[in-house]
């Protein structure tokens, strides 16, 4: 697992390089803070593992809250033999806080 920062997954979107974000929170989660133009797939953590092995094989970017439960869901694909995994650190309150110092 590695991890990635909130400002370089932003470079990567700017880029048009299309990560693949999985979005590892509860749905009520969802509503609440929203991920980035509609680009995360949404797995719930406690599904996950019925799930990973559907994934592609491409890079997988895991998100959570603050990042406990993304770094979880990056070692179950690890697990499932997945090599390119990447936790988001700070998770989607990161991401946010991001977007506040962008839009200054």
């Amino acid at each position: 697992m590695e991890v990635i920062t909130v400002k370089e997954l932003r470079h990567l979107i700017k880029s048009n390089q299309k990560p693949l974000i999985i979005d590892v929170r509860e749905a009520d989660e969802l509503t609440a803070m929203p991920f980035i133009e509609g680009s995360a797939t949404h797995i719930p953590l406690n599904q996950l593992s019925a799930k990973v092995q559907g994934l592609p094989d491409r890079p997988l970017y895991f998100l959570c809250h603050v990042g406990g439960r993304s770094a979880m869901a990056c070692q179950l694909a690890e697990v499932a033999g997945y090599e390119q995994v990447y936790n988001i650190q700070g998770g989607i309150l990161a991401w946010y806080q991001l977007l506040e110092e962008e839009n200054k």
